[in-house]
């Protein structure tokens, strides 16, 4: 065969650019939030203050902060003995809801270093709280103190600790909101606890409280409250997933 003229070279290189255009463009909007995705759905914590707050749980140490890398790795410290069955909920929420995203989301039990401890336990003070996300102060990670303008979005925390409240569910059962006793009254715990296990994993990441039909969402919640619509999404949605897939 004879070798390309300096024409067709020109013309091969000239298809070669816009080939590499093209896989830039359709990957950047791959790797981008829906048109109508709003910034404020994503960030870091709703709270100035963010730490281990004299070694308590209490309002003060609820933090939704960035997890600081691709692999998401999940362990357990104490969990499953109260709030039955959250534990499942996690390791399947893990793999349904999460490893589908650009992370590598996974249940561990050897990583001393994991980016979210998981505890259930029964905190009467915090009746009305299900679940909260503790970035304490021996965490081995920094970068939750950062600064105001711009901490929402740049704070990070790995070892980050969910904590499930089991007081939340028992009463939440006895207002009928919850079934813990198969009465059929209210809605079913595992579906409650599959919920909880997105809503709180996605605070981990950096998602925030909004408005679409997902486990973000708390009228989706399934659970009736007044004020928020009867809904119930124990997912992520399309526009979530956005949000995770262009962060990390």
């Amino acid at each position: 065969m004879r070798p390309n003229t300096p024409r067709q070279q020109a013309g091969t290189a000239r298809l070669s650019r816009l080939w590499l255009l093209l896989v830039s463009i359709v990957a950047a909007l791959l790797a981008t939030p829906p048109a109508n995705a709003d910034p404020d759905d994503f960030g870091a914590t709703y709270y100035i203050a963010c730490g281990y707050y004299n070694g308590t749980s209490d309002e003060h140490t609820s933090c939704a902060s960035l997890q600081n890398n691709v692999w998401f790795a999940g362990r357990p410290a104490t969990f499953g003995n109260q709030w039955s069955g959250i534990d499942t909920a996690v390791q399947q929420s893990l793999s349904g809801d999460y490893n589908p995203t650009h992370l590598v989301a996974y249940w561990t039990t050897t990583d001393n270093y994991p980016d979210v401890w998981f505890w259930d336990y029964t905190y009467w003070a915090y009746e009305d709280r299900f679940a909260w996300t503790d970035c304490p102060a021996s965490n081995t990670g920094v970068g939750y103190y950062t600064p105001l303008p711009g901490g929402w979005a740049t704070r990070w925390c790995r070892g980050q600790i969910i904590r499930f409240n089991w007081a939340a569910v028992v009463t939440w059962a006895g207002m009928g909101l919850i079934d813990i006793s198969g009465s059929g009254q209210g809605r079913p715990l595992d579906e409650f606890s599959a919920y909880a296990a997105c809503h709180e994993m996605g605070h981990t990441l950096g998602l925030q409280h909004n408005t679409y039909p997902g486990c973000i969402n708390y009228e989706y919640a399934g659970l009736e409250l007044e004020g928020y619509d009867d809904g119930y999404n124990p997912n992520l949605t399309d526009h979530e997933r956005g949000h995770i897939n262009a962060r990390y």
